[in-house]
Order: C-alpha cells, then structure tokens, then sequence
C-alpha cells in the first residue's frame, strides 16, 4: 500500500497569462494525464512544441515520468522551452488549474484527488513501480468522462491498467504506441475482436474490456428515446408476432418458444433455429442465398464458452456447454429494428421459404 507523505501547506499558484480565450471553469476542465519513461524527453518535446502557440487549451496537463529515487529531473526547465503554459513541479496538495503543466518529482507516487494532485511515498520496491498506472487510476475515479490519458513510448505495460481505468470511467486515451492502441480498442468494446470479415462467425473475445464505446450524445441522446419505450416496444411484438405467423408452416426452421404470461421478452433480437436435417446446405451458405436477395440475417455473437478468452482463462471447451453448442450451430438472427414494417417482415419470411423450398431435402 502507498503510504501518504506528510502534507506541507497547500502551495497556491498565480492564474496562467491573460489570454482573448476564456477559461474553463475550474469544475469543468478537462484533466490530461501523461505517461512516459525516464527516456521520454524527446516524446514529451515533441508533444508540447506541436500544440497552438496563439491560445490556450483550456485544460491542465500533469506529466508522469519514470525517474530514478535520486534523479534531478530538468523536464521543468526542458516544457517551460515549448509552452506558454506556467509549469510547475508538483508540491503536496497543489490545486490544478487549467492552461498550466504539472510535473511529477522524483521518488513519489501522485494521485488526482478532488482536483488536487497530492504525493506519496511509493511502497512498491524500485522496478516494481507503476506510476502512471497509479496516477492514471485516481484521474479516472476522480474526472470520470474528463480525464484523458495520454501513453508516450517506453513505459513497458506501466499505463495499461490506467487506461483501462479512464476507458471505463468514459474518458479518452491518445498513443503513439500501435500495440496500446490496439489494445485500447479492444478494452473499449468489451474486448471484442473481428478475425475474419465477413464471416458469420468472426466475432471473439480475445481479452476482458468495458462497454465503453458510448458518447455522452448518444447517451443524453438515448435518455430522450426513452420516452418512446413502450410504444417502440409493442412496435417490436408486433413485428416478432408477424415472424411467428409467416414462419409457422415452414418446417426448415424452430421458431422461438413462446413467453409465459408473467414473462416480457425484451425481442432485442429474434431468432430461430435451423434443422439441418431438413435442408442441403449449412448455415453459412444459407445467409449468403438470404444475402443474394438483399436481405441480411447473421449470427450476433458467440456463446461464451466458446470466447477465447474464457476458453483460455477457464479451459471451457464445445463439449462443455452440449446444448449451448448445439444451439449455437443452427441459431440465426433475422431482422428486427423499430424502422421494419410489417411489409418488410413479410419480405424476409417470403424469402426464407423460397430459400428452405429450394434447399429442401
């Protein structure tokens, strides 16, 4: 555990140069949190002398770098060259305002905490410390959608977890690093993956993610449609009850079991199961005839014995899961949204049966 060093009194620091530019509020600026190893002068260079000289940003940049326990840093000195921001090296309990740099000293761990940068004396033993990872944790439980991590070459896996931290608190995460960026990819949708496009069955999860791909407007935007849930809804029956009664006689295909009267299906999806013994062709070819007349139908996902990752990480196998497996070699996703009409559903069930009628045994 980090131990807390103990606290001078809060240094207070004078507001950044006038500028035409107004100022964010002080509750409402965007903190940008960067990480890079003790050989990252130059990437820290290039980062500050590419920014707009003509105004300011509007946000607070705190700099986490790897140093030795006794190592003079001269990255004040070396930001102050490239900035008009004020910079400074960070003191216990100091405020952060925007348009102003903060720099980590030697020999401490820092922590973002009710927008005050406080400093503690590392407790893991050198080579073992993650500061930016440290640092990177807190900014996110503090700021949430405002705290952006930025991961510059050389800091090894220090970082990764942090920016796991931010994806999930609804921030943004900017890299050099390809492999991070990836991997960042990854952790924002669950840790979703597409290993073949194309393929009905391309869709794996390779490692543990957020559901973080949601922006603030889509969500404020997605609050509003709630208004609309109940009649979207009965839109929704409506149209699986259209499926249930064009599908009844077509004996290629399982329709879903019907809900009890103490049960409300969601019909987020509707689905129906293949009987292969009934049909020529295998699944794949049959959404690829479905595909020649303009009609999409697929597999959404995987079931989750068969993910990579829980496969890797709890040695499930297919046999494990028997009628999961067996469910998920015949299932198939057939449209369902709030923009079809009944017209439309008749159009893929017409489809269907011309398709089972041709393909038939």
């Amino acid at each position: 555990m980090t131990k807390k060093k103990r606290a001078p009194q809060k240094e207070k620091h004078s507001n950044p140069p006038a500028s035409d530019e107004p100022v964010a509020a002080a509750e409402n600026f965007p903190i940008v949190g960067i990480g890079a190893s003790a050989g990252g002068l130059a990437a820290f260079e290039m980062f500050f002398s590419g920014m707009p000289t003509n105004s300011n940003p509007g946000m607070a940049f705190v700099l986490v770098q790897h140093l030795a326990p006794d190592h003079t840093s001269i990255l004040t000195d070396l930001i102050r060259r490239y900035t008009r921001m004020q910079v400074f090296e960070v003191t216990d309990g100091m405020t952060v305002q925007p348009d102003c740099v903060y720099i980590i000293p030697p020999n401490r761990d820092m922590a973002f905490i009710n927008g005050t940068l406080q400093l503690l004396e590392p407790a893991a033993p050198r080579g073992q410390r993650l500061p930016i990872d440290f640092f990177f944790r807190s900014l996110a439980k503090d700021q949430h959608e405002r705290a952006i991590g930025v991961v510059l070459s050389g800091t090894g896996s220090d970082g990764t977890a942090g920016v796991r931290a931010i994806k999930g608190e609804g921030g943004m995460v900017v890299t050099h690093d390809a492999a991070l960026a990836e991997r960042v990819r990854k952790l924002r949708f669950h840790g979703l993956v597409v290993a073949e496009a194309g393929s009905a069955w391309a869709r794996d999860v390779t490692g543990p993610g957020h559901k973080a791909n949601m922006s603030n407007l889509q969500a404020v935007l997605g609050l509003r449609q709630l208004e609309h849930l109940e009649s979207r809804y009965a839109h929704r029956c409506a149209l699986v009850a259209r499926y249930r009664h064009g599908l009844q006689d077509v004996g290629a295909f399982e329709l879903p079991a019907p809900c009890q009267p103490s049960q409300r299906h969601a019909w987020h999806l509707f689905t129906i199961l293949l009987k292969p013994e009934t049909l020529r062709i295998d699944r794949q070819t049959l959404i690829s005839a479905m595909a020649s007349e303009n009609i999409e139908v697929g597999i959404h996902y995987r079931p989750l014995h068969c993910l990579s990752y829980l496969q890797d990480r709890y040695g499930f196998t297919a046999q494990s899961c028997p009628v999961a497996t067996d469910v998920a070699g015949r299932i198939l996703s057939l449209p369902l949204h709030a923009a079809m009409r009944e017209a439309d559903v008749d159009t893929v069930v017409a489809a269907l049966a011309r398709v089972a009628d041709y393909y038939a045994r």
